[in-house]
């Protein structure tokens, strides 16, 4: 049998990561539900999990009404709010996505320099997260494409070219953010693989609609992907960065509607379709005033832990599942005889790597005896690998750990 890449680290048939929006946590609430999706605790909702659930944080907030997980009170810097928390939640690997800087839906005081103090007081604290989501309203102007975030001149119609204060880009790819969320939603369960027959009907009828309507830009359109988890993305200002898509429906995004985006049936087509989702919620928002969850809201967690520990669904964070999708899909290796060497990464967006054993995490080669196997990294031998019995196609497989 000839020696092939596995899509998913072993066992996993498809992904799934939880890219929850921060708004609307309170600190009490966002601890006690990680506490129960992320541990094997007991807590107030019950057993915990044990699932690897990630979310997301804020640097600023001027909503008093919508604080949310935010490293200060507000832009002035001078009161911290949840920077204890966020230098915690960091360290346990559940925090990996900044939100934005921060809540500007009906304040728009950002500029460049808030920024500035931003990131700088993020890497004094060693806070190092690679995934950006765009935030709210118009007022956001720190967005990227819809904002002014990677905009550094404007030039208005006597073509006089202006700086613009929200610029701020630069700093951030610097900073290491790699993949952006700008808008884009999917009601496609499971990117990263091919339509159905019935699906690429409905993307059919969708695209001849949307080019009808001459409706350039839509959050809930995904007229423009060929069901991919993301592409990599040319920012106004030339820096490269990878845009990625959801799983979501702007209308059902709050925790109470997790039972209907989220249920057995969509885990079960997922795990069928060989996908990955990544799913657009904001795990803090709900109707209710009490810290409570529903039963049948815990049920949709526990399909997820059941679907996890038979080995179908891969449940990890954005960031991991992101950052193993860029190896996975620029890997470029050799066979010699029963062993594989790995060479490098071909990446669009940072350029041909060599990578490290941790940038290799979880990326599993089908091979007729794992015994017999050995990996390299051009001349260096890996140690800590896995060797895998038969899935469910019958094949064998050598694995780099995945942790």
């Amino acid at each position: 049998m000839s020696i092939r890449l596995r899509k998913f680290p072993y066992p996993y048939q498809a992904a799934l990561t939880i890219a929850s929006d921060t708004d609307g946590y309170s600190t009490t609430f966002f601890e006690e539900l990680h506490k129960y999706l992320n541990t094997k605790n007991q807590t107030k909702f019950g057993a915990g999990l044990g699932l690897e659930i990630g979310d997301s944080f804020w640097m600023f907030t001027e909503n008093d009404q919508d604080k949310g997980i935010s490293y200060f009170t507000d832009s002035s810097c001078k009161e911290k709010y949840s920077a204890d928390l966020i230098q915690r939640y960091y360290q346990k690997g559940i925090l990996d996505i900044l939100h934005t800087y921060g809540d500007f839906s009906f304040n728009p005081k950002f500029d460049r320099e808030l920024a500035t103090k931003a990131l700088k007081e993020l890497e004094n604290k060693q806070i190092y997260v690679d995934v950006w989501v765009n935030h709210g309203s118009e007022h956001n102007f720190q967005n990227l494409i819809n904002g002014y975030g990677d905009l550094e001149v404007y030039i208005d119609g006597s073509k006089r070219e202006f700086k613009v204060k929200e610029y701020h880009v630069d700093m951030l790819v610097k900073y290491g953010i790699r993949f952006v969320w700008i808008d884009k939603l999917t009601m496609v369960v499971g990117q990263e693989r091919r339509y159905s027959i019935g699906e690429y009907l409905k993307r059919l009828i969708k695209i001849k609609r949307y080019y009808l309507l001459k409706n350039i830009r839509s959050n809930s359109d995904e007229n423009t992907w060929k069901n991919e988890l993301m592409r990599p993305l040319k920012l106004r200002d030339g820096q490269k960065v990878y845009e990625f898509i959801r799983y979501g429906d702007n209308h059902k995004s709050a925790l109470e509607n997790i039972p209907q985006i989220l249920n057995k049936k969509v885990i079960k087509k997922l795990i069928k379709s060989g996908g990955i989702t990544i799913l657009y919620t904001h795990l803090g928002k709900k109707s209710f005033n009490d810290d409570s969850i529903s039963e049948e809201i815990k049920q949709v967690f526990r399909n997820l832990k059941d679907a996890y520990e038979k080995g179908d669904l891969l449940i990890t964070t954005t960031s991991k599942i992101l950052n193993y999708l860029v190896v996975s899909k620029g890997l470029k290796w050799n066979t010699y005889g029963k062993n594989i060497v790995i060479e490098e990464i071909d990446d669009p967006v940072k350029g041909k790597f060599v990578p490290s054993p941790d940038d290799l995490r979880g990326i599993t080669f089908y091979v007729s005896s794992p015994k017999e196997a050995e990996l390299y990294i051009n001349q260096k031998k890996l140690e800590d690998i896995r060797l895998n019995p038969p899935d469910l196609s019958g094949r064998k497989s050598i694995s780099i750990k995945w942790k």
